[in-house]
């Protein structure tokens, strides 16, 4: 009676040491992402003080300007009175594109940042839904004719070929110019979803502050081999 009651013991230690394993698997990918997030932030504070810096030097040099324009007009002609004015007013009118440039950062820079987890993932669920959509709409509103292949491309579609190659490489591209796809347009589907994405990519990485450097090299092999492939 001895025995079944040992097994029974070592396999619940077995698997309490598995799930001990698997913890401290956890907790090392949680403390690696805090240390990556920490570094991000990091660099966003430091974009941002480099902003404030600007602001602060253009605002002092706005100052000088106006200070030294009144100087010159109490001592000049009316004529130079005039053209001090002038001279004001395009320092203030660079002090208003200045203001509205960093507003305008600000936006970018701390809006995701009163985001929750969920919310930016409902974000690009919402988004990969739209990509979906407008793929299968396409897909069904463009009308598929016989294949001519590419040596008999018009200069529009060569030129669609070759902008297609450049996203999605020429393997793709020539399939989807060969193949007849009349009777089944999913390949084109995915196609279309493959550009926009990389479209979104392209205009979302100018806003990508402090990206950490190993998701953005796994990625980036990724795509590589999807592009040659």
């Amino acid at each position: 009676m001895r025995r079944p009651d040992n097994d029974g013991t070592r396999s619940d230690l077995v698997r309490s040491q598995t799930e001990v394993d698997r913890l401290q698997e956890r907790c090392k990918a949680l403390e690696k992402s805090l240390r990556d997030t920490r570094e991000a932030l990091r660099s966003r504070d430091m974009e941002i003080e480099a902003l404030k810096r600007e602001r602060g030097r253009a605002l002092s040099r706005s100052k000088r300007g106006s200070a030294s324009s009144m100087r010159t007009a109490t001592s000049s002609t009316h004529h130079a009175h005039h053209k001090s004015r002038g001279a004001a007013d395009k320092d203030d009118v660079d002090d208003a594109e200045l203001d509205a440039r960093h507003r305008s950062m600000e936006i970018y820079m701390t809006r995701t940042d009163s985001w929750s987890g969920a919310q930016i993932l409902q974000s690009v669920q919402d988004l990969n839904s739209e990509i979906l959509q407008f793929a299968a709409s396409a897909a069904e509103l463009c009308p598929f004719g016989k294949s001519i292949g590419i040596t008999s491309l018009t200069k529009s579609s060569a030129a669609a070929l070759q902008d297609t190659t450049a996203r999605l490489g020429s393997n793709m591209a020539r399939i989807l110019a060969t193949k007849d796809h009349s009777q089944d347009p999913l390949l084109v589907q995915l196609a279309v979803q493959a550009c926009v994405v990389t479209c979104i990519i392209r205009a979302l990485s100018s806003f990508c502050i402090g990206f950490p450097q190993k998701g953005d090299t796994i990625l980036s092999q990724l795509y590589s081999h999807i592009y040659v492939a």
